[in-house]
C-alpha cells in the first residue's frame, strides 16, 4: 500500500502528458498555412472554369507524378461539382531529381497551349504517363507528335517550340514560384491561398463556397 500515492502520481502524470499531446496535435492540425496569393497566383495562363470565381483552386503539379494523376479524378468532380464558383490554375512544378521526363513534359504542354490545347495533351499526359515515364527523349517526341495528330495540332510548330526560350522561361517561372512557396512535393494545392492537401481539398472549397 506504500506504493499506492506513488501509483496515483504516475497515472494523474501519465493522463496530464496523453491531454497535453492530443491538444498540441489538434491544434497544429486545425492550423492552416495561407500562402502570399501574389506567388501562389503569379500566372493563371493555365485556367478554367468560372472567370470570376468565389474559390481559386491552384494546383502545382508534375505530369510523371502518380499522386497527381490519382488525384485528377478528384479536381474534376469538384470543378463538376461547384460550376461557376470555382476556377481552376494549373501550374508546372516537375520534381526533376526523381523524375526523368517530367520536365520535358512540362515543357510539351506549354508549347501545346500555344496553339490552345493546354488542357487537352494535359488529360493526355496524364492519361499516358506510364508508357512515357521511362522513355528516352527520341521516342517521348515521337509520342508528342501523335498527340498533334490526335489533336489536330501544327506538329512541326508544337516540336519546334518545345525547347524555346519562351517555353522554358514559362515552365521556369512556375518552378520559382513553387520554390518560394517551399513545395515539399506534388500535387500541392492551395484554395484562395490556403494550402491544402489533396484529402482536404474538397472540404477546404466547400468551405470557402458556403462562406459567401
Amino acid at each position: 500500500m506504500k506504493n499506492v500515492p506513488l501509483l496515483f502520481a504516475t497515472l494523474g502524470f501519465t493522463i496530464v502528458l496523453i491531454v497535453g499531446v492530443v491538444w498540441f496535435f489538434s491544434k497544429n492540425n486545425s492550423e492552416q498555412t495561407i500562402a502570399d496569393r501574389a506567388v501562389v497566383e503569379s500566372s493563371k495562363r493555365h485556367h478554367k472554369g468560372s472567370e470570376s470565381p468565389v474559390v481559386t483552386i491552384v494546383e502545382y503539379s508534375d505530369f510523371q507524378c502518380p499522386a497527381c494523376k490519382a488525384s485528377q479524378p478528384l479536381v474534376e468532380q469538384i470543378m463538376q461539382k461547384y460550376g461557376d464558383k470555382v476556377q481552376l490554375v494549373f501550374r508546372n512544378y516537375p520534381l526533376v531529381s526523381i523524375h526523368r521526363n517530367a520536365l520535358l513534359a512540362a515543357q510539351v504542354a506549354e508549347a501545346a497551349s500555344q496553339q490552345d490545347k493546354f488542357w487537352q495533351i494535359h488529360d493526355l499526359l496524364f492519361r499516358d504517363q506510364t508508357k512515357w515515364e521511362s522513355m528516352d527523349e527520341s521516342k517521348f517526341m515521337d509520342l508528342v507528335g501523335q498527340y498533334a495528330d490526335e489533336l489536330q495540332i501544327d506538329k512541326n510548330v508544337l516540336l519546334g517550340t518545345i525547347q524555346s526560350s519562351d517555353v522554358k522561361d514559362q515552365v521556369t517561372l512556375d518552378i520559382s514560384d513553387g520554390n518560394k512557396l517551399k513545395l515539399e512535393g506534388t500535387p500541392t494545392y492551395f484554395v484562395n491561398g490556403v494550402k491544402t492537401a489533396a484529402p482536404q481539398l474538397s472540404n477546404t472549397v466547400e468551405s470557402f463556397v458556403t462562406q459567401k
